[in-house]
């Protein structure tokens, strides 16, 4: 194991070592652009050179690793690999594609891409920050293929969702039909709800989104509503509407949703419906002591949250308040 160690150590030396010489080479401000391109294309060549001679032995060795890391999956590891590429990109985004250098360059930088990816855990490999750098030079077309390649989804679906709204169905079928996974349509998922496509996730009609609002509470009834189950979706508003006690703008919505759902049962639950006007009621008379609070009900601009009030505190701000009418406070 210390030999192992000793020789892993030797070789991440000579990767930092390559990159270093790159690094003094780029930030030397006498040497000519053609000298530096040059020194980019070889210094990656010899990469690629040692990195093939690693796998070559790795494949001769018959040691089994089981379920551990290879040593090339290590970060420090990458990291020269990373560094380079680095350096690449911004200097094929300088050159351009009319340069006699960039498409070399560019077939270098793809080999060394589909390297890291692959040494990548899954979770790293999402949102690539490598695939984003091949999207900046406008190089769309290798950035899908590695982001297929190498299943970074996130950027897959970031793409995707960019596309008019055709397209982007299309797309999106394409590629559940290619991935075939149920991590690729819980990220597709999770991206609708986080930025605003809640009208694309409620016409998904699949067992994964089914399941998928079964875990989001704060969007299940919606599901329910869509399913016909008001029962359910009426007692689920209700429970959040009593989380919702720092908000009281969002909880009236909630209770009004409530009472809509609980109206729509086949079999009216009286005693359910009568416990969600109760609460509204509250928040009426809430509304008489804040006169700001109506015209914030009524608003589409968001407004700050303002807490509820409990029945106490109703009650209480009312006899501290000398101008009271009482009488208008139970109309």
């Amino acid at each position: 194991a210390t030999f192992v160690s000793f020789q892993v150590s030797r070789v991440q030396e000579l990767f930092n070592g390559l990159v270093e010489e790159e690094e003094d080479i780029i930030g030397n401000e006498n040497e000519v652009l053609d000298y530096k391109l040059e020194s980019i294309k070889y210094i990656g060549a010899a990469l690629i050179t040692v990195k093939e001679a690693v796998d070559e032995h790795r494949d001769d060795t018959v040691l089994d690793i089981g379920n551990d890391v290879r040593w090339t999956q290590e970060k420090h590891i990458l990291k020269p690999f990373i560094k380079h590429l680095s350096i690449l990109f911004n200097y094929l985004d300088h050159v351009g594609r009319d340069s006699p250098k960039y498409a070399a360059l560019l077939k270098q930088s793809v080999f060394i891409s589909a390297f890291v990816m692959n040494e990548q855990t899954f979770d790293d490999r999402q949102n690539s920050s490598i695939l984003a750098k091949f999207l900046e030079i406008s190089e769309h077309a290798i950035a899908v293929e590695l982001a297929k390649r190498f299943q970074d989804y996130k950027t897959i679906i970031r793409l995707a969702c960019a596309l008019p709204d055709l397209e982007r169905k299309a797309k999106i079928e394409e590629y559940k039909e290619f991935f075939s996974s149920g991590d690729f349509c819980n990220m597709l998922y999770e991206y609708y709800l986080e930025n605003g496509y809640m009208r694309d996730l409620l016409e998904v009609k699949e067992p994964d989104a089914d399941l998928f609002f079964a875990t989001q509470t704060n969007i299940g009834w919606m599901r329910d509503l869509e399913n016909g189950d008001f029962a359910k979706a009426c007692h689920t508003l209700k429970t959040l509407s009593r989380k919702s006690n720092d908000d009281v703008i969002l909880k009236r919505r909630l209770l009004s949703f409530a009472k809509l759902s609980a109206l729509c049962e086949d079999q009216l639950d009286n005693s359910f419906l009568e416990s969600v006007k109760c609460d509204l009621r509250l928040i009426k008379h809430q509304q008489k002591i804040d006169s700001n609070l109506e015209m914030k009900f009524d608003s589409s601009k968001p407004a700050s949250k303002i807490r509820s009030y409990s029945a106490e505190e109703i009650i209480r701000a009312h006899l501290n308040d000398v101008s009271c009418d009482v009488d208008r406070c139970f109309e």
